[in-house]
């Protein structure tokens, strides 16, 4: 029986999970993160006080926080539990962990410093016991902070030795789920059962993340058995859903991820405000969507989409006529513009059709095509002479994430549209203070009327998103789509 035993636990252990990533990986630093592949290797490797549970709704559960208890709006007092310990020989996770990676968002000016804006400090009461101290109150403390990426804790003392500075991607200590076993950058990451995880133990233990080259690849890779779990285009789920009976499921989540068409405001072209109010006429919004997403997706309002708090109803308005009357009276005869966008097959398709929908009103568009990590990397090489990107990013579920990538200190970091407007600032702070949803909802509603104003974003959709997984799995999926890997079976 034993020997039955032993054979059952190293079979268990044994078990393999084969996940596609679209995006390549360049850190695992919750302050520095940029795309969904990174996040989904940090949820296994990170861990954090509280952690979004799978399902529809988005509901958190305690992680390695054995009690979080608000005292007030500026005080939260947490206990850890004991007995969770970093990967090679770093020792247990402690209060001291906790302090170290929240406090350093502000230290290291990171990009996502605007998770923890206003935290005046952690106090460390004793090994596991501490209070995150405020500034002042932060609505979303408990929506888009802790229990998201932000929420991560790292080790003080691994991270010390690295000169407390950007992390790449293979760490010294890992205290989540799984620690990573092998990278081979651009083609796959493995991660395995973390010795040091004191809690539930997953049943895979192994992932096999697999680098793919876009989402057509990763769905000829689960057809053809060498993935079990990976995202795919909307526009596969009808043919899917036929060619992946009896192999495994296909299920669609409608997340709060939004896609748009930035116009930089600081091109010396589309500086003119006319010129960006025709461009925003002449496109077809829902023929831009049909063309990409077969309609599968709805057309946008806003930013914000309709299960937050602060949408807007404000549907897109497409005249021609009114567009080539702008032009004219701008002076605007033979112009020229770029697209840049990345090289996926929607994005080209909806490039192509907002070409043919600003040729109409003559206007030519050149698309240039990009691979993922270039693409990125375009605001910062270009400045003003980018003018036209077709981009989309990930949402929590707390308006306020979106919207700190539009304030004025973002412009030409994230906010390719180089959108400055000092009342929009002040209605961010203003708003990441405010607990009470109906002042927050009118706050951010006003948001969102002066970024359309500004008539630099043409909204398009919320992104739908699709995601396919073997029979022999049964996934733990957040409702954004993301991954709870511990929870799998």
């Amino acid at each position: 029986m034993l020997t039955l035993l032993i054979t059952v636990q190293a079979t268990a252990a044994e078990k393999v999970l084969r996940v596609a990533l679209p995006d390549s990986l360049g850190t695992l630093d919750p302050g520095y993160w940029a795309n969904q592949s990174e996040a989904a290797v940090m949820s296994a490797v990170l861990p954090r006080l509280v952690n979004y549970l799978p399902g529809k709704k988005w509901v958190y559960e305690n992680e390695l926080a054995k009690s979080i208890e608000v005292i007030d709006p500026t005080t939260i007092a947490f206990a850890l539990k004991p007995g969770f310990q970093w990967s090679n020989g770093y020792g247990d996770i402690t209060a001291e962990d906790v302090k170290f990676s929240f406090e350093r968002f502000g230290r290291l000016n990171a990009p996502n410093k605007g998770d923890w804006a206003p935290l005046k400090e952690v106090i460390v009461k004793d090994k596991y016991n501490g209070v995150i101290k405020l500034s002042k109150p932060f609505a979303p403390l408990f929506t888009s902070t802790l229990p998201y990426l932000s929420g991560m804790i790292i080790c003080k003392k691994a991270a010390l030795e690295l000169g407390d500075k950007k992390m790449g991607v293979e760490l010294k200590a890992y205290g989540g789920n799984y620690r990573i076993k092998e990278w081979l950058p651009k083609q796959r990451l493995v991660v395995v059962a973390n010795e040091g995880w004191a809690g539930a133990k997953p049943v895979y233990g192994e992932i096999e993340f697999v680098q793919v080259s876009d989402d057509k690849a990763a769905e000829n890779a689960f057809l053809s058995g060498d993935i079990d779990f990976g995202h795919v285009p909307i526009t596969a789920v009808a043919s899917l859903e036929k060619k992946s009976v009896g192999k495994g499921s296909v299920e669609v989540y409608a997340t709060d991820a939004y896609l748009w068409l930035g116009m930089n405001m600081e091109n010396p072209v589309l500086k003119d405000e006319r010129i960006r109010k025709a461009l925003k006429l002449a496109v077809d919004v829902p023929t831009v969507l049909d063309a990409g997403y077969m309609g599968a997706a709805e057309v946008a309002t806003g930013m914000i989409s309709a299960n937050m708090i602060g949408h807007v109803d404000t549907k897109p308005k497409y005249d021609p006529d009114q567009a080539r009357r702008l032009l004219k009276e701008a002076g605007a005869t033979n112009l020229k513009l770029t697209l840049d966008v990345q090289a996926r097959p929607e994005r080209i398709t909806m490039a192509q059709v907002i070409q043919a929908n600003l040729a109409d009103v003559g206007i030519n568009v050149v698309i240039n095509q990009h691979d993922a990590g270039s693409f990125w990397s375009l605001a910062k090489e270009k400045q003003d002479e980018l003018q036209l990107t077709l981009k989309n990013f990930v949402q929590p579920p707390d308006p306020s994430w979106g919207t700190q990538w539009f304030i004025t200190e973002q412009a030409g970091s994230w906010n390719w549209e180089w959108f400055k407007n000092a009342k929009f600032d002040q209605m961010h702070d203003a708003a990441l203070s405010e607990l009470n949803d109906s002042k927050r909802t009118e706050i951010y509603k006003s948001m969102m009327h002066l970024m359309n104003e500004s008539d630099a974003f043409i909204w398009l959709t919320y992104l739908p998103q699709a995601v396919v997984y073997s029979k022999k799995i049964k996934p733990a999926i957040t409702p954004d789509s993301n991954c709870r890997w511990d929870l799998f079976e």
